[in-house]
Protein backbone atom coordinates (compact mmCIF):
# COMPACT_ATOMS: atom_id res chain seq x y z
CA UNK A 1 0.00 0.00 0.00
CA UNK A 2 1.24 3.55 -0.62
CA UNK A 3 0.16 5.48 2.15
CA UNK A 4 2.08 8.59 1.38
CA UNK A 5 0.40 8.57 -1.99
CA UNK A 6 -3.06 8.66 0.47
CA UNK A 7 -1.96 11.22 3.03
CA UNK A 8 -0.06 13.61 0.68
CA UNK A 9 -3.01 15.57 -1.06
CA UNK A 10 -4.39 16.22 2.54
CA UNK A 11 -0.99 17.47 4.01
CA UNK A 12 -0.84 19.73 0.92
CA UNK A 13 -4.01 20.73 1.21
CA UNK A 14 -3.48 22.07 4.63
CA UNK A 15 -0.35 24.00 3.18
CA UNK A 16 2.10 21.80 4.38
CA UNK A 17 5.03 19.60 2.67
CA UNK A 18 5.51 15.78 3.42
CA UNK A 19 9.04 15.18 4.74
CA UNK A 20 9.02 11.27 5.41
CA UNK A 21 6.18 9.18 5.99
CA UNK A 22 7.56 6.19 7.43
CA UNK A 23 5.91 3.39 9.08
CA UNK A 24 6.66 -0.30 11.08
CA UNK A 25 4.60 -2.81 12.66
CA UNK A 26 3.37 -3.08 15.93
CA UNK A 27 1.20 -5.21 18.04
CA UNK A 28 -2.46 -5.42 16.37
CA UNK A 29 -1.36 -2.76 13.34
CA UNK A 30 1.00 -0.22 11.95
CA UNK A 31 2.69 3.10 13.53
CA UNK A 32 3.31 5.79 10.73
CA UNK A 33 5.99 8.70 11.70
CA UNK A 34 5.00 11.31 9.52
CA UNK A 35 7.35 14.53 8.86
CA UNK A 36 6.38 17.72 7.52
CA UNK A 37 7.35 21.10 6.85
CA UNK A 38 5.79 24.68 5.97
CA UNK A 39 8.31 28.04 5.50
CA UNK A 40 7.49 29.83 9.10
CA UNK A 41 8.23 26.55 10.49
CA UNK A 42 5.59 24.23 12.30
CA UNK A 43 4.25 23.99 15.38
CA UNK A 44 2.52 21.86 17.89
CA UNK A 45 -1.03 22.69 16.78
CA UNK A 46 0.40 22.04 13.18
CA UNK A 47 1.22 18.77 13.61
CA UNK A 48 -2.21 18.59 15.71
CA UNK A 49 -4.19 19.68 12.91
CA UNK A 50 -2.67 17.28 10.18
CA UNK A 51 -2.85 14.10 12.66
CA UNK A 52 -6.05 14.61 12.82
CA UNK A 53 -6.97 15.45 9.15
CA UNK A 54 -4.78 11.92 8.20
CA UNK A 55 -5.20 9.36 11.19
CA UNK A 56 -9.11 8.67 10.21
CA UNK A 57 -7.69 8.05 6.67
CA UNK A 58 -5.19 5.58 7.82
CA UNK A 59 -7.22 4.18 10.10
CA UNK A 60 -9.60 3.13 7.10
CA UNK A 61 -6.88 1.54 5.51
CA UNK A 62 -5.65 -0.84 8.14
CA UNK A 63 -7.63 -4.50 8.02
CA UNK A 64 -10.03 -5.13 10.46
CA UNK A 65 -9.46 -5.10 13.76
CA UNK A 66 -5.85 -3.32 12.56
CA UNK A 67 -4.67 -0.10 14.62
CA UNK A 68 -3.23 2.90 12.71
CA UNK A 69 -1.11 4.88 15.44
CA UNK A 70 0.03 8.11 13.69
CA UNK A 71 2.98 10.50 15.00
CA UNK A 72 3.88 13.71 13.29
CA UNK A 73 6.51 16.08 13.78
CA UNK A 74 8.72 18.68 12.50
CA UNK A 75 12.26 17.52 10.51
CA UNK A 76 13.72 19.37 13.05
CA UNK A 77 16.76 21.83 12.83
CA UNK A 78 19.54 19.39 11.85
CA UNK A 79 17.60 17.14 9.72
CA UNK A 80 20.01 14.58 8.32
CA UNK A 81 18.43 14.50 4.57
CA UNK A 82 17.39 10.79 3.81
CA UNK A 83 15.39 11.49 0.29
CA UNK A 84 16.82 13.81 -2.70
CA UNK A 85 13.51 15.45 -2.52
CA UNK A 86 14.28 17.02 0.67
CA UNK A 87 16.70 20.00 -1.28
CA UNK A 88 13.63 21.29 -2.91
CA UNK A 89 11.42 21.18 -0.20
CA UNK A 90 14.45 22.86 1.77
CA UNK A 91 15.33 25.62 -0.81
CA UNK A 92 16.67 28.73 1.01
CA UNK A 93 18.19 26.86 3.82
CA UNK A 94 21.17 26.45 4.97
CA UNK A 95 22.69 22.75 4.37
CA UNK A 96 25.68 20.51 5.25
CA UNK A 97 27.40 18.80 2.63
CA UNK A 98 29.56 15.86 3.55
CA UNK A 99 31.25 14.85 0.33
CA UNK A 100 32.38 10.78 -0.65
CA UNK A 101 36.05 12.98 -1.20
CA UNK A 102 35.92 14.09 2.30
CA UNK A 103 35.48 17.64 1.74
CA UNK A 104 32.63 19.79 3.40
CA UNK A 105 30.62 21.84 1.91
CA UNK A 106 28.22 24.70 3.49
CA UNK A 107 25.69 27.14 2.00
CA UNK A 108 22.22 28.06 1.08
CA UNK A 109 20.38 25.50 -1.43
CA UNK A 110 19.24 27.29 -4.47
CA UNK A 111 17.83 24.73 -7.53
CA UNK A 112 17.93 20.96 -7.96
CA UNK A 113 17.30 18.59 -10.58
CA UNK A 114 17.55 15.13 -11.44
CA UNK A 115 20.80 15.39 -11.68
CA UNK A 116 22.46 16.99 -8.33
CA UNK A 117 21.83 20.44 -5.88
CA UNK A 118 23.09 23.96 -6.52
CA UNK A 119 25.20 25.24 -3.05
CA UNK A 120 26.02 28.83 -3.46
CA UNK A 121 25.98 28.53 -6.88
CA UNK A 122 27.85 25.21 -7.38
CA UNK A 123 26.55 22.37 -8.64
CA UNK A 124 27.02 18.49 -6.19
CA UNK A 125 25.69 15.84 -7.62
CA UNK A 126 23.68 13.47 -5.74
CA UNK A 127 26.29 10.57 -6.01
CA UNK A 128 29.41 12.71 -4.53
CA UNK A 129 27.47 13.72 -1.76
CA UNK A 130 27.82 11.05 1.34
CA UNK A 131 25.84 12.71 3.63
CA UNK A 132 23.34 16.42 3.68
CA UNK A 133 21.65 17.84 6.85
CA UNK A 134 19.98 21.26 8.01
CA UNK A 135 22.08 24.05 9.67
CA UNK A 136 19.92 25.37 12.12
Amino acid sequence: MDYLAVVTPIIEGLGFKVVELSHSPVKGGLKFMLYIYKQNGVSLDDCAKVSLACAARLQALMPAGGEALLEVSSPGLNRVFKDVHEYAIFKGKEVQLNLKTGETALGIIGESNEVGVYVNANLYEYAAIAKAKLRG
